[in-house]
Formats: C-alpha cells, sequence, structure tokens
C-alpha cells in the first residue's frame, strides 16, 4: 500500500524497472465473490455461490509478539516478510490476550487469506442487484465479481460497496476453497459451472457466434504460455 509521497519516491526507487498498475484503495472491511450466470434466452440470471475472503488475522495471547504469532502460524508464516516490510504493523507489538489484529486485508490465497463458502447469504435483493448490474453490460452471462462493501444490509440495497474485479469464462466457483469443503466437493462444483458455461455456449452458437476451432485454441494457449511453447507438449 502506497501511504504519502514519500512512500511512492522510495518505491519507484526499489522498483524503477517494473510496469505498475495503480488502484484505488477502498477501506470497505468485507470482501466477497459473488458468481453470477444468465442464459442468453432469458431475461434474469441467478447466482450460484458466494465466497467470503478474509485477510490475515491473529488473536493475541498477551505474551507472544505480532512477530512471534505469524512466525509460527503454519498457515501465515510465510508471509511474515510481506506483513512487517513497511514498518505500518509494529513487529515487537504484543496483543493482549484474545485481541484480534487484522494484518492485512488483501482477499488473495497467495498472500494468506481464508475464503469461506457464505453461499446461504444469496438472497432475492442481492440477486436483484447483480441482475440490474449486469444487463448494462452486453454479452455477459457468466463470471465472478470480487465486491467489497461495508454491511450486508446495505450492498443488498446497493450501498457502500465497490466491484474490484470481474473474471469472466475462466473464473473459478471460489466457494470451493473453503476448508470445510471435500476435494471432491470443489470437483462437482467445477464440472456443474462448466456445465453452465457449455449451455450459454450452445445457445449463443444459435445466435451466430461460432465456437473456436482446435487449431485456434492451440494457438492461444502456445502464446499466452511460454512454458507450452518450450515444453513443446
Amino acid at each position: 500500500m502506497i501511504r504519502n509521497r514519500e512512500h511512492v519516491k522510495t518505491y519507484l526507487e526499489n522498483h524503477g524497472n517494473e510496469d505498475l498498475l495503480l488502484e484505488e484503495y477502498i477501506n470497505y472491511p468485507n470482501e466477497i465473490g459473488v458468481f453470477y450466470i444468465r442464459f442468453p434466452n432469458e431475461d434474469k440470471g441467478f447466482i450460484t455461490g458466494i465466497v467470503e475472503k478474509k485477510g490475515i488475522t491473529v488473536t493475541g495471547d498477551g505474551k507472544q509478539s505480532l512477530g512471534e504469532l505469524i512466525q509460527y502460524d503454519l498457515r501465515y508464516h510465510s508471509f511474515y516478510l510481506k506483513i512487517f516490510h513497511d514498518d505500518h504493523h509494529k513487529i515487537n507489538y504484543i496483543p493482549n490476550e484474545n485481541e484480534q489484529i487484522l494484518l492485512s486485508t488483501i482477499g488473495n490465497h497467495a498472500r494468506g487469506a481464508t475464503f469461506y463458502d457464505v453461499s446461504y447469504k444469496t438472497s432475492v435483493k442481492l440477486t436483484d442487484l447483480f441482475n440490474d448490474i449486469c444487463s448494462s453490460v452486453k454479452g455477459f452471462y457468466y463470471g465472478r465479481f470480487d465486491v467489497k462493501f461495508n454491511t450486508w444490509e446495505e450492498l443488498e440495497n446497493g450501498e457502500n460497496f465497490k466491484i474490484i474485479e470481474l473474471n469472466g469464462a475462466a473464473s473459478e466457483p471460489t466457494f470451493i476453497y473453503d476448508p470445510q469443503h471435500s476435494y471432491f466437493f470443489a470437483v462437482k462444483e467445477i464440472m456443474r459451472h462448466w456445465n453452465f458455461m457449455y449451455k450459454i455456449a450452445k445457445f449463443n452458437q444459435k445466435k451466430g457466434h461460432r465456437f473456436t476451432s482446435n487449431e485456434e485454441c492451440w494457438k492461444i494457449l502456445k502464446e499466452f504460455n511460454p512454458f507450452l511453447e518450450s515444453s513443446r507438449i
């Protein structure tokens, strides 16, 4: 996170040769991924699942410092340097017993977040909200919205939320990564969503949109995956 102009200068001095993508910081406390599907022959779509993303959070015991709590945590220890690299969180601070400290708000598995399946929170009002949003995007039928928001009630009313990312046909139903779900549950859900994608493709084919040929698919794979090209698979 870039917090001030001096931080910008320091960052550019250390990473001046890299391409940068600057994004607005969104300070809403909650983040979810909403998987939405609509068939091309229907006016309304539906939500297939919702994932809630929780950043790195530790609970104090009144004895160990933040650094120790992270260093000896099996899930979080590999993020030790990233968490404390800018001194925003004091590595030697000792939280009180049962005090919870949120050390990262990034809703990404690769940055330590935990995913929870909260599909039970799907509601008519939430579905109506995403129907309204998606109806304005011509040709969009399948994908996952990553959303940050203030409260569930405000989100359902279309207030105080921002869409931070939209993933299309390559997106995953990330609620499958809930630690309580099994591998077989995940495979079943992926197959269910691929079946939805196939049905959407069949509808679009009837409307004149042809399928990509095997040769075109192979060309795309080689173009966007240098590993395939170098290994000559």
